[in-house]
């Protein structure tokens, strides 16, 4: 496979998403808005506000409105259901941020050059996906003396016989614990790895690939944050069911922990800002 160089999610965003692994740029500085207090010309119409009887004197319409978001969060959500996937990105040393920060950077400096014709989505996808697959190839499987392999022993991510363990999160003690569903062998595991990135590289199967949000502004980035990053796929044609259904067997798998990265299916669950304004209607 080879190593290359990602939503097409513009580079200045993900410079945002990324912000703590790398210098911020300068703010533009504001334009000038004195001009929108200038009076209105002669015969031009100033532009009207909306007067209490618009909205409702009780506010009735705003809660329309804030009841149809709902119900439209909701219906998202369950397309999500069948295309969707959450990638959890742990910052920290070893992490895989910066590199899908300099993915991006190549992507559109080589689109420029015209020597791309893939979009960033994809370019980023498979990009994250030649990761993991060059990091285990890199582990001497067998050698159970070896640093890394104790690690990864010790840690439950990796079994005594070169099988990576699924794992689930443990809210009460806030840790990864493996969960009741048979180990992935690595061989196996290197052979989903490849059908993946080949999957993703036919065109308009990989619909959206981007950070949810940005990276904190502090100068030091600890192993407690985490970046989610959405991943939305086709839901149209065979190769789209395969590459779910690979999506789906890797997901929880402590092989992606060799980037840090944990995969869970997209839920019903609402997103904080579709809760918060639940919480408002029910008050």
């Amino acid at each position: 496979m080879e190593r290359m160089s990602g939503d097409d999610q513009s580079f200045a965003e993900l410079m945002d998403v990324c912000s703590s692994h790398f210098a911020k740029c300068p703010r533009m500085e504001e334009e000038d808005r004195s001009s929108d207090r200038r009076p209105a010309r002669k015969g031009q119409r100033k532009p009207s506000r909306s007067s209490a009887s618009d909205l409702g004197e009780d506010g009735s319409l705003i809660s329309m409105l804030a009841k149809l978001t709902l119900r439209q969060e909701d219906q998202l959500n369950q397309i999500h259901l069948d295309k969707s996937f959450i990638f959890f990105v742990q910052a920290g040393k070893g992490n895989i941020l910066p590199l899908m920060l300099k993915t991006s950077k190549d992507w559109h400096g080589q689109r420029e050059a015209g020597q791309l014709n893939t979009s960033l989505r994809q370019h980023m996808f498979r990009s994250v996906f030649e990761e993991p697959a060059f990091r285990a190839s890199k582990l001497p499987f067998g050698s159970n003396d070896h640093e890394l392999i104790w690690v990864l022993q010790n840690k439950q991510v990796l079994t005594a016989t070169n099988s990576w363990n699924y794992l689930q999160w443990d809210s009460k003690e806030k840790t990864l614990k493996p969960a009741a569903r048979d180990p992935l062998p690595s061989e196996e595991a290197a052979a989903l790895i490849q059908k993946i990135h080949s999957l993703a590289a036919q065109a308009d199967l990989i619909h959206r690939f981007s950070a949810l949000k940005p990276m904190p502004q502090d100068s030091t980035v600890t192993d407690s944050v985490v970046v989610p990053w959405r991943l939305d796929i086709s839901l149209r044609g065979q190769a789209a069911q395969d590459l779910y259904a690979a999506l789906q067997q890797l997901t929880g798998s402590g092989l992606t922990q060799l980037i840090f990265v944990r995969i869970r299916p997209s839920t019903l669950q609402r997103s904080p800002l579709a809760q918060a304004i639940a919480a408002r209607l029910t008050k």
